[in-house]
């Protein structure tokens, strides 16, 4: 086995009263000197509070968390036990990045630590968090949740995209703040919102008793940040299925999709405008163009105009990438999308065309996570986005009947992978049952609003 010690960076980056009374000599009034005894024992309170949640409530946190890793686990380990012989992606789809010196051996055992390292918790501050917890298996590895939510359940401002595919990636998250998987897996781990860790120097201390001698193996020497960034960067690489109908069907295999998803196909690369972003055809199967869009989404949050004007003033600030993700991530910065890394007009409000791979289970939708299902997503596009000075010249209103969306629906399932076709084929069920519900109560989400949003949810 060949080790990796080639082309590593060497630099891996007042008293209680009046003033008056006090004038005269008075003594503190009776009920105010309890009012200062009560504060007292308030505060003291709560600072007893915090101190058994530290004690307490973290390890139980982290507890259920370590359960939920080994449900998680379990689920990823039958994922990729079938099928036996997966289909290989097509010759003309390109890695972005691809280590061709590297045999398969050594690949393999870069592969299985970067797993390992997927499912640690010892990468978040309080051990309560892995890569996985926003990352699940059985959802695509997405979450579930409109936004990602971090440390001690702090929500963050953009929906959790999957990292299925992200090998095939030019740019990755929303916005493309970085071009590589060794960048990206640093991100999150050192994120105040996410995991929290000071540094990776902490998670290489943390994790030294265990993963010394693999890292050591693989990499002729002591683990480095950098070496943790390849091997997570690695086990995502390794994340892509080619066994949905779609493949089958632009392989030449006509019966792969029914009749209804034929229909729907044909819309999505004809009318329907679908194909001229989501890019889909024989040799490259991922339905996206990796290019950056505004659609509308980020401009109906009503302070959305005022925000680009001072957006320059803001960005100037910014000195660094840690400085940038942390501006995209907390701060109403993030609602202006590609801009933020390219300050060009052009970009403001644009964000990453997502993969459709196994859009069923990647609900809720758009960068964050406002629409909640499939076809809300669709009757969103007829409409023709939200329009804004910068709306991407793509969109138009379109004119496709009830009928027409219900293909375009049908026919996003057939991008479900033969491993999730039972769980994609219930979270449909649930999407459709949620749109009847709705329907029958009068309730219609506007462009850009989840369903129930009205209500406080």
């Amino acid at each position: 086995m060949r080790r990796l010690d080639a082309g590593v960076p060497s630099a891996d980056r007042g008293p209680v009263g009046s003033a008056a009374a006090a004038g005269r000599g008075e003594r503190v009034p009776r009920r105010l000197a309890g009012r200062a005894r009560s504060y007292g024992r308030g505060v003291l309170c709560f600072l007893l509070g915090l101190l058994a949640l530290a004690v307490y409530g973290a390890p139980r946190e982290a507890e259920r968390g370590a359960e939920e890793l080994k449900s998680q686990r379990a689920a990823l380990d039958r994922l990729l036990a079938t099928p036996a012989a997966p289909r290989v992606a097509p010759p003309s789809l390109q890695r972005a990045v691809d280590d061709e010196t590297l045999d398969e051996a050594t690949r393999r055992a870069l592969v299985d630590l970067g797993r390992d390292l997927f499912f640690e918790p010892r990468l978040s501050a309080d051990g309560s968090l892995a890569c996985a917890s926003c990352h699940d298996a059985r959802l695509a590895f997405t979450d579930g949740r409109a936004l990602a939510s971090g440390m001690h359940g702090r929500s963050g401002r953009r929906n959790t995209p999957s990292v299925l595919y992200t090998g095939y990636l030019e740019e990755l998250f929303w916005d493309g703040r970085v071009r590589s998987l060794e960048q990206q897996a640093a991100m999150p781990i050192l994120a105040p919102s996410e995991m929290a860790l000071p540094d990776l120097d902490t998670a290489i201390e943390r994790l030294a008793a265990d993963y010394d001698g693999r890292f050591r193996k693989l990499f002729g020497r002591a683990p480095t940040p950098y070496h943790l960034r390849r091997a997570l960067a690695e086990f995502q690489r390794s994340l892509a299925f080619f066994e949905a109908p779609i493949d089958d069907f632009l392989a030449g295999d006509e019966d792969a999709l029914t009749a209804e998803q034929r229909a729907g196909w044909e819309l999505f690369r004809g009318r329907a405008l679908c194909g001229a972003c989501h890019v889909l055809g024989e040799g490259y199967p991922l339905a996206t163009d990796q290019q950056f869009h505004n659609l509308g989404v980020a401009a109906r949050e009503d302070g959305f105009p005022s925000l680009v004007q001072r957006a320059p003033r803001s960005l100037n600030r910014i000195v660094s990438l840690t400085g940038l993700d942390g501006r995209a991530l907390g701060t109403a910065l993030s609602g202006l999308g590609r801009f933020v890394v390219t300050r060009r007009s052009e970009d403001l409000g644009a964000f990453r065309t997502p993969s459709l791979r196994n859009v069923a289970l990647t609900a809720p939708y758009m960068h964050d996570g406002s629409m909640a299902t499939l076809r809300e997503v669709v009757e969103f596009y007829v409409e023709g986005g939200n329009p804004n000075p910068h709306l991407s010249e793509i969109l138009t209103p379109l004119e496709l009947d009830a009928q027409e969306v219900d293909q375009l629906v049908a026919f996003l399932s057939a991008l479900t992978d033969a491993r999730y076709e039972a769980a994609a084929a219930r979270a449909l069920a649930e999407q459709e049952e949620r749109h009847r519900r709705g329907a029958r109560e009068g309730v219609r989400a506007e462009p850009g609003k989840a369903p129930g949003a009205a209500a406080g949810r």
